[in-house]
């Protein structure tokens, strides 16, 4: 309050303060293994923290709970997979795994 002035109420806002990474288990495929033939996809799965985001190769994971789930189409030779958690709070962890398809 300004004299007879009255400022308008602020936005509020929720802000997350959280200062661990988020957890990123992942349960397949094992990083280095081989894929062959009629093995064209590889099944990306897992688990992390509540309220976390994955990201495989930047497009968005299916979640169910905490365990998250993405077909990945695999290209003939080395496949590099990035694996992305991000928090509420936008804090991350990365892990890298590398496949072989050999059709």
């Amino acid at each position: 309050i300004e004299g007879d002035k009255k400022s308008e109420f602020s936005d509020e806002e929720t802000v997350y303060l959280l200062n661990k990474e988020p957890k990123l288990e992942i349960s397949s495929p094992n990083d280095g293994q081989k894929f062959e033939k009629d093995q064209n996809t590889a099944l990306i799965s897992g688990s992390t923290d509540d309220n976390t985001r994955i990201t495989i190769n930047d497009f968005q994971a299916t979640m169910e709970g905490n365990n998250f789930s993405y077909t990945f189409v695999l290209q003939s030779g080395d496949n590099n997979i990035k694996i992305v958690a991000t928090d509420i709070a936008g804090n991350k962890i990365e892990k890298n795994l590398k496949i072989t398809y050999s059709p």
